[in-house]
């Protein structure tokens, strides 16, 4: 399991909050943490999905899952649905055109898909950290 380093995180350029001397803190003298013990740490669900996101670096495909998750809430064309299904990049360009034709404008579109996911976070974002683990243990 790929262990990641107090040098890890801040490379990654956290936040004030998250001082070297704060990450080393949590650590709490290991050289280095699993995605799953950075997802139990005692800091805000926000940080740690941020952490884990950032260390996953493509998270496009939890991003797609946790879109699925909650397409039930938006009105999505088919052709989204599709995208986020299969993550084909030949069909991602026409999905968001599609979207946005379907509301109108490109802002539309971001705040119908804002409100979705945020609904979805707020309800099962323990949920979704447990998938941003899933991708790192599945990429092993």
């Amino acid at each position: 399991m790929r262990r990641y380093t107090v040098d890890d995180i801040m490379a990654l350029r956290p936040c004030s909050e998250y001082t070297r001397s704060r990450v080393e803190e949590l650590w709490a003298g290991r050289d280095g943490l699993t995605a799953r013990e950075i997802a139990a740490l005692d800091i805000p669900i926000g940080d740690r999905t941020w952490a884990l996101s950032c260390l996953l670096g493509d998270s496009r495909p939890v991003a797609r899952r946790i879109a699925l998750d909650v397409i039930d809430r938006w009105k999505a064309p088919e052709i989204m649905r599709r995208y986020l299904e299969t993550g084909d990049e030949d069909v991602r360009i026409a999905a968001w055109s599609a979207a946005v034709s379907a509301f109108g404008a490109a802002a539309s579109v971001a705040v119908a898909w804002s409100v979705a996911v945020a609904a979805a976070v707020s309800a099962d974002r323990e949920k979704y950290l447990g998938w941003l683990v899933e991708a790192h243990e599945a990429r092993q």
